[in-house]
């Protein structure tokens, strides 16, 4: 038998030991590691909740809130720019529009949400003709469209794909908040996954005090609540479990 095979059978020995050396530390429960093997190979195979048992948290992250932030926020930012159109407030002032300057434009504009429509919202003109300062060039600045306009009333909403980017932003950055609290307690084989609008921690493994601990470091307040950077401005999302 030649050279070779033996060096490629030493290979795949050496291979095999060192495998096993990798893996012993997470198989431990079952076949005890000295303690330079657990030192020297710090890394574990996170075994799941079918092997080894442990703990769900099911989260639904409230993304309907972030859209009624957004729309409220856009309706502010339109009826302030309605404020200039009437040369009411001064673009160039500082700290943007004052009470009265804001007082003054409500008399020639009424704003107004939409109670079965969470991406909508309504501009009723007293001068039906002061509808026209309302036009596509103002809308288009912001990620709105006409849904309807009968005489001195503009209805606007916000685009549907816009919408749904912002529901992917809300749940991703809930996401991203769990896993940072998480994180801050160690617990290494926990995951966080997401479905749909859903958040599902699982925690392999945990003991009862540590599912307690990540249960109050995930609700330090009633309402969960996530900060999330928009392109232009800050909208805030609930969680609720």
């Amino acid at each position: 038998m030649d050279r070779g095979w033996y060096l490629r059978f030493l290979i795949v020995i050496g291979c095999v030991i060192g495998a096993w050396l990798v893996l012993w530390p997470s198989v431990s429960p079952w076949v005890a590691a000295p303690d330079t093997i657990l030192t020297t190979f710090t890394r574990r195979i996170a075994l799941g909740l079918d092997i080894q048992g442990g703990m769900r948290l099911a989260y639904e992250v409230e993304v309907d809130e972030a859209v009624i932030d957004r729309r409220d926020l856009r309706a502010q930012q339109v009826f302030e720019d309605l404020c200039e159109r009437f040369e009411i407030c001064d673009p160039e002032a500082e700290g943007g529009p004052t009470d009265e300057n804001l007082a003054e434009t409500r008399e020639r504009v009424r704003v107004e949400t939409l109670r079965d429509n969470p991406q909508g919202f309504r501009f009723t003109f007293t001068d039906p003709a002061d509808a026209s300062h309302l036009d596509h060039d103002l809308v288009s600045g912001y990620d709105l469209r006409e849904s309807s306009r009968v005489e001195g009333t503009v209805t606007l909403e916000i685009r549907d794909e816009a919408v749904e980017r912002l529901r992917e932003t809300a749940v991703e950055q809930a996401r991203e908040t769990i896993e940072e609290r998480i994180d801050e307690l160690g617990l290494r084989e926990a995951s966080v996954m997401v479905r749909e609008t859903n958040i599902i921690i699982e925690l392999p493994g945990a003991s009862d005090e540590q599912f307690d601990d990540v249960r109050e470091i995930i609700g330090r307040t009633a309402r969960l609540e996530f900060l999330v950077v928009d392109d232009e401005s800050d909208f805030v999302h609930g969680l609720t479990d």
